[in-house]
């Protein structure tokens, strides 16, 4: 029960990343590694990490506003 409710909310708070942060943001819960994702997305490697720490960050904030 408890992991249907984080899962919701992961899922909630990566509808309101940017375009391409919640792309590779998906992409990373695919279970796809950086180089992976770049080749699929067309971006470079380094922009997928920065938009993966970007992104993590936005959740930690979002998931902490909920106090989880």
């Amino acid at each position: 029960m408890k992991g249907d409710f984080l899962s919701y909310l992961l899922e909630k708070g990566i509808e309101k990343l940017p375009r391409k942060t919640k792309r590779v943001m998906e992409l990373t819960m695919q279970g796809l590694k950086p180089a992976d994702i770049a080749t699929e997305t067309g971006l470079n490697v380094q922009t997928i990490m920065n938009q993966k720490a970007a992104g993590l960050k936005v959740l930690r904030s979002f998931m902490l506003a909920r106090n989880v």
